[in-house]
Order: structure tokens, then sequence, then C-alpha cells
């Protein structure tokens, strides 16, 4: 996708840095979190199972889709970006083996993180820019929480979600992560086996 630079760093620097920073923000968000709770008798010693960590996440990608929709630079990109369609038949999901659910969700990720970065290399908005570093930071700081829960990783950074389609606006590409992480994210962490209460 070309070669972006964020604050003056090459697209490698870049994610580097993003990904350095958002182990540091979901560690930060953990420890927040889990100093507030004292876990319950039985209850697994696991900050990432807490639904309030996912929602967090959600609702920071809630305040950046209505933040920057009324912007004049939500509207028109100059390349189409790749995103995962978002709907979600939950009796169908439900019917899923874990295998294809864990690779659904991860390729997801994967591709919103990359239209993230393809997005902030064509805006000039600051406000702008700063939320769509701050999502594609929070999109690595969930692939942490997958891995964190021993799901399987995709075989491959080129894998894709079963079904796609093209955008061309930032507004659209906020909007679509909201819908993912509150649709098959969501799901899928909540019934992720290592969350499951330990029965004594």
């Amino acid at each position: 996708m070309g070669n972006y630079c964020f604050h003056g760093r090459s697209s490698k620097d870049a994610v580097n840095h993003y990904e350095e920073m958002s182990v540091s923000r979901l560690f930060a968000l953990l420890f927040v979190i889990s100093g507030y709770t004292k876990p319950a008798r039985g209850a697994p010693l696991r900050p990432v199972c807490d639904p309030r960590v996912m929602d967090r996440f959600i609702k920071e990608a809630r305040d950046a889709e209505n933040a920057v929709k009324e912007t004049e630079e939500a509207r028109v990109l100059p390349e189409d970006l790749q995103l995962p369609v978002t709907n979600v038949n939950v009796m169908e999901w439900d019917a899923e083996d874990s295998r294809t659910k864990e690779e659904e969700v991860q390729a997801g990720l994967s591709l919103l993180s990359q239209a993230m970065l393809a997005a902030h290399g064509h805006v000039t908005s600051r406000a702008t820019r700063q939320h769509l570093e701050t999502a594609h930071s929070n999109l690595r700081s969930i692939a942490q929480i997958l891995k964190s829960l021993n799901m399987q990783e995709i075989g491959s950074s080129d894998s894709q979600p079963r079904r796609t389609f093209a955008a061309r606006s930032v507004d659209e590409l906020l909007r679509v992560h909201t819908n993912f992480l509150r649709g098959k994210v969501k799901l899928l962490l909540s019934a992720a086996e290592a969350c499951r209460p330990e029965r004594s």
C-alpha cells in the first residue's frame, strides 16, 4: 500500500512503534481495571477476560467514529480500503468450530490494521490522524489479548476474512471497526475457553 509515515517515521518504524505502544496501553488498561475489582472465589485470574476490557475498546472505537464522521476528511480517500464484512448470524457463528472463528477474527483484525495505516497516509487533519493511530494501537492490543488466551494464530499475514468489501472513506472504516469489535470479536472473547470459570 505504499510507504506511510507516522510523525516522520517510516511505515516499518511506525508499525514497531505502535506495536510497542499498544502493548503499553493494554497493560495500563488491565492494571486500572484489575485495581478496581477483586476476583471472586473460583474466578479465573485473567484480567483480559473481564468484559470491561473489550467494552473500553468498543467505546473508544465508537467515540472515534462519532468524532470523525462529520468532518470533511471523513468522506473520500484516493484508494479503496479492503474491509471485513461485519454482519454475523449468531446461530451460524455458534455452530462453527473454534479454529474457524479465531481465524476469521484474526484475519479481520489484520485487515483493519492495514486499512488504518493506509488511511493515515492520506489524511491531513491532526485529530483524524490521532484517532486512526489510537484505533491501530487498540487493534494490536486486541491481537495480544487473543494471543494471551492461547488462540491459534493465522498461518499467514496475507490471510483474509471469508467476506470483504471495498470502502473509500474514513468514516466507513471507523464504522466497520466499531461493528467488528462489537460483533465477531466480542462473540469470540465471550466464549473463550480460557475465560470460563474454573470448577472447584
